[in-house]
């Protein structure tokens, strides 16, 4: 179902003079922080639209809010299954919604959040022969994930996505990725240099309160905790996993050795997906183990201001795609909550550790569970290890921010 869009008559003479921004996806891009940095800051001086289809079912009553509050005028395709019939009859959804937006506000600029939507894109412009900007919003994903392994056979698919994906990436304007490691891939397509930004998904300051502990009870008062909930974390060390329980997130390896210390760490996850029975399992059989469901990103802001320690290692290996764009979302939800970070030296974690050391590297090469006991145990034996890296996490937010990345982009769309 569309969320109508206002015709030009209805819209007072003001607000038509503003410039018209369209954003494609074939996800829920209103909730999703790497769309909303973008969105959010640029809504007040242009028409913003959302042209997404929404796989997963989060476009619920808190995306609806949000774009309403925005004012963001979302046509919803109305989907199916993902597959190839799927898949082709979005890119013609795309190219009729485009056609829409264009006659009623005509079109400054084009958003691609992943890269199946590009080629409608680019057809669309060419076809028409419009001059609207396209802009690539590569946040999170590699195309050349999807063949994994190191057969012949996966490697010649990668080659060929790398080279479609090279094509596509060369038509556009601007690509907005997140790290210098993606801009040298990107570079090595041919994608000229100057049409290259790099701009992380760096955070607003709503992850930090400052003393934890306190904070705790707010929450219960809130009624974002249960009773029993509360005190199964009170007075411990948190460490969180708040998001898509997918698979390869070494979840089973976190909960196995956070439940040898029951008196001083206690887990905390909210989420959904494959993983799903793995944390029932523990968080039934452990009292310092907590599953809180699935909630919204308000929600999940508040968890992180109780939070000490923020958990997602990702082996490269495992997925190709963590070479580039690996949970680079809570890497800077932990420099803004100032959390101690475990994760492996993949993409701009290895950069920002070395700037001020806030991160517990994970090495696949070593047992894993060995070395979250060791990190367990370094804590409980002198806490400043723990409050060091907290401290250096805030000290790279101080550079690594939101509105740092504001005034970064604002520019661009000019």
């Amino acid at each position: 179902m569309d969320h109508a869009a206002p015709t030009a008559s209805s819209i007072p003479i003001e607000a038509q003079r503003k410039r018209t921004l369209v954003f494609v996806a074939t996800f829920c891009l209103i909730s999703n922080w790497p769309d909303r940095r973008l969105y959010e800051p640029l809504a007040a001086d242009f028409h913003v639209h959302a042209l997404l289809w929404d796989r997963t079912g989060l476009m619920d009553e808190w995306a609806r809010e949000r774009a309403d509050r925005y004012e963001v005028a979302v046509h919803e395709f109305p989907g199916g299954t993902w597959g190839a019939s799927s898949l082709f009859r979005f890119q013609r959804f795309i190219v009729r919604e485009l056609d829409r937006v264009h006659a009623e506000h005509g079109i400054h600029t084009v958003v691609a959040t992943d890269p199946d939507v590009l080629p409608a894109i680019i057809w669309h412009r060419f076809a028409r022969g419009l001059r609207y900007r396209i802009v690539r919003n590569e946040m999170d994903y590699y195309a050349g994930s999807r063949a994994p392994g190191r057969h012949l056979g996966n490697w010649i698919k990668r080659l060929m996505l790398d080279v479609l994906e090279a094509i596509l990436h060369t038509q556009c304007d601007l690509v907005l990725t997140l790290n210098r490691y993606a801009r040298e891939r990107l570079l090595r397509w041919g994608v000229p240099e100057r049409k290259v930004v790099v701009a992380g998904l760096w955070k607003p300051d709503e992850y930090f309160v400052g003393d934890r502990e306190p904070y705790k009870r707010v929450l219960l008062e809130k009624r974002l905790l249960t009773q029993d909930q509360f005190e199964r974390i009170q007075n411990r060390i948190v460490i969180s996993f708040l998001g898509l329980f997918y698979r390869h997130t070494h979840l089973r390896e976190l909960l196995d050795a956070a439940k040898d210390y029951p008196d001083d760490f206690a887990v905390i996850l909210a989420g959904k997906g494959p993983d799903l029975p793995v944390v029932q399992e523990y968080c039934g059989r452990h009292r310092n183990l907590v599953f809180l469901g699935w909630r919204n990103d308000d929600e999940l802001k508040e968890f992180s201001r109780i939070t000490d320690i923020v958990y997602q290692p990702l082996n490269p290996d495992e997925n190709a795609n963590w070479r580039y764009f690996g949970s680079t979302n809570k890497t800077f939800e932990a420099l803004a909550a100032g959390c101690l970070f475990i994760g492996s030296a993949i993409n701009e974690r290895v950069d920002l550790n070395a700037q001020a050391q806030f991160a517990a590297q994970i090495d696949f090469g070593k047992d894993l569970a060995t070395q979250l006991h060791e990190l367990f145990r370094a804590i409980l034996a002198d806490r400043e290890v723990l409050r060091r890296r907290q401290r250096n996490a805030r000290r790279l937010f101080e550079r690594y921010n939101h509105a740092a990345f504001v005034r970064l982009i604002r520019p661009l769309f000019d």
